[in-house]
């Protein structure tokens, strides 16, 4: 009996042992929004848990560069049952009028706590209006539109380069076509029983013309954004919150070269909400934008679950803009890439 004790306590040990090491997760600092004389909301996400639960995450700030949990510390919401593979936000408040910060998202699993990107903001003074961005210079354009749609070269690393125009539009500011994830028509209604793409393993569809509608639609070399395209325009720009010719939306810069796009908040498409909400065709248009990726959501994205019924997006309004996932029944915008 001993002997049999022994065996099963060993062969438990081999399989602990075999497990994924823990680790220090990875987390973001997304953006930094609202800011007024005392207050600013804060964005950010967790990467890679590190391969153990997430106990705690927020934000640290203070007057200086790489701030940590020693200086001021806001938690973020842990109640929820997705809390620790989520986005979570922030409000910092009791700051100082006219004062400028440094601001670092954290997260902390069993091996510690790991920080995000600084982002420096500034506070409004004591009764002060907001601060009129700067208005971007016009972006450079090459001569040569490919497949006859305009491009601007945001000076990344990745050598991604964005078009001007959403699909089914003809100026930065047109709204365009929704569509829904993996396909490359419109249509009158937004449902799941009419998604095709709905229970379908298809992959990482970008590039593919039976399911990327910036392919289908403009060409070879077009395709939709993959997810770390649109992280690395959700981090390496400044969203500026604007109103071009009527129509509000983000002029996102590239902190690179100075070139930029506007991306307008040209509201979603989804069938069930609208019949809800009493309203039908395009909802929240002009308050809110949803920009499809090809990236699938996956147990490898924050550790959700794939069920191929859920795809990865950017999203945003004037107080936020994050990549998250949706249901692919959505209809979404599609602002295409070539490389």
């Amino acid at each position: 009996m001993r002997k049999h004790l022994f065996l099963i306590a060993l062969i438990c040990s081999i399989f602990v042992a075999c497990g994924p090491k823990p680790e220090l997760p990875t987390v973001t600092t997304n953006s930094v929004n609202d800011i007024t004389e005392t207050s600013a909301f804060c964005v950010g996400a967790i990467v890679d848990n590190g391969n153990a639960d997430i106990i705690a995450k927020g934000f640290c700030w203070g007057t200086n560069q790489n701030p940590t949990l020693n200086d001021n510390v806001v938690a973020a919401d842990m109640t929820r049952e997705d809390a620790a593979d989520d986005y979570f936000t922030a409000t910092l408040s009791e700051l100082t009028a006219a004062t400028e910060y440094y601001v670092r998202a954290y997260a902390t699993n069993s091996e510690g706590s790991a920080y995000g990107e600084n982002i420096k903001f500034v506070t409004l003074e004591v009764n002060g209006e907001p601060e009129t961005p700067e208005i971007p210079e016009d972006p450079e354009i090459p001569e040569d539109p490919y497949n006859g749609y305009e491009y601007v070269d945001m000076g990344f690393s990745s050598g991604v380069k964005w078009a001007t125009c959403n699909v089914g539009a003809t100026a930065p500011e047109g709204y365009g076509e929704h569509f829904a994830w993996g396909e490359i028509a419109t249509k009158e209604t937004y449902e799941s029983s009419n998604c095709t793409s709905y229970y379908k393993d298809l992959g990482d569809i970008s590039g593919n013309p039976e399911y990327d509608a910036a392919t289908a639609q403009w060409g070879g070399g077009w395709r939709t954004p993959r997810l770390a395209d649109m992280y690395e325009l959700a981090t390496q720009c400044t969203w500026i919150w604007a109103t071009v010719n009527g129509v509000n939306g983000f002029n996102v810069v590239s902190n690179i070269n100075g070139n930029h796009i506007f991306l307008p908040a040209a509201g979603f498409m989804n069938t069930p909400a609208s019949i809800a909400s009493g309203n039908e065709g395009v909802l929240d248009q002009g308050v809110v934008g949803g920009y499809w990726t090809t990236t699938p959501y996956s147990e490898e994205i924050e550790g959700g679950t794939n069920s191929n019924t859920k795809a990865c997006f950017l999203d945003f309004s004037s107080a936020y803009y994050i990549t998250d996932w949706a249901l692919r029944r959505n209809g979404f915008s599609i602002r295409p890439v070539i490389d």
